[in-house]
């Protein structure tokens, strides 16, 4: 009978971490825990207990900086930022129409993403669909945009098969309400 315990760890831009803890003896359990959820057990037949704690990188962790309902979204390939200017149409007692300029400007935030599946595509569609302002905000190292009330509407979905799944590339354009 001999006890072990091991810890490692590793580091990257985008990390999980995972802690296992087992102990192996006639029904005893094993115990494992990690940032995806899932707990398993399991029972050995084995004389050996041991412990290990670990830290590995994982690809699917990305960085969910953007925020749009509440909703985290994936980080976009671009964004693009567009200022127009604000009007009103006046008719005026001669019968003539005449454009009056205000001095205030709106936000268009154009964001696009490649490669999404359809989960995050249902979730895009879902607050577009419900065609209400919406707060939208960002909070990347190099770049911050405070919490913005915006209408979301889709400009383009092209769909490409990738083996028996169907990925997105989309365009949301967000347009800025006073």
């Amino acid at each position: 009978m001999s006890p072990s315990a091991s810890i490692s760890s590793s580091a990257s831009s985008s990390t999980s971490s995972s802690v296992s803890l087992s102990s192996s003896a006639s029904a005893s359990p094993s115990i494992s825990l990690s940032p995806s959820k899932s707990i398993s057990s399991s029972a050995s037949s084995s004389q050996s207990p041991s412990a290990s704690i670990s830290s590995s990188p994982s690809p699917s962790v990305a960085s969910f900086n953007y925020i749009l309902d509440g909703e985290y979204l994936p980080r976009p390939k671009s964004l693009k930022r567009e200022f127009i200017g604000v009007y009103q149409d006046q008719q005026v007692i001669t019968g003539k129409t005449v454009r009056d300029l205000k001095t205030l400007t709106k936000e268009v935030y154009i964001l696009s993403w490649e490669m999404l599946d359809k989960f995050e595509v249902a979730m895009l569609l879902a607050i577009v669909a419900k065609n209400t302002p919406v707060t939208f905000r960002v909070d990347e190292d190099n770049l911050i945009i405070p919490p913005t009330s915006v209408l979301a509407k889709i400009g383009a979905i092209s769909y490409s098969i990738l083996g028996s799944s169907y990925l997105a590339t989309i365009d949301v354009r967000l347009e800025g309400v006073e």
